[in-house]
């Protein structure tokens, strides 16, 4: 039996971006920090734009990813 994950919203900045990884973190207004990768960026954001403290809104669930608690399922740029 497959179970729902609870997606939450957040607003933030990207906090850490690895380029050649594609990976990065989001720190949420409350300081949470959610893991992100290239897939969560969309169709509309090629990886080579994304900078550090960006303001993003992030989809988010609470999933293990590495040493991370919270792992972005969509980011989006206002």
């Amino acid at each position: 039996m497959e179970y729902e994950r609870k997606v939450q919203r957040a607003k933030g900045k990207v906090w850490r971006w690895n380029e050649k990884r594609a990976t990065g973190i989001i720190e949420t207004v409350d300081g949470s920090h959610v893991w992100f990768g290239l897939d969560s960026l969309g169709e509309h954001k090629n990886f080579g734009d994304v900078s550090l403290d960006d303001p993003v809104e992030v989809e988010y669930e609470a999933v293990q990813q590495g040493s991370h608690d919270l792992r972005a399922v969509k980011v989006t740029w206002p």
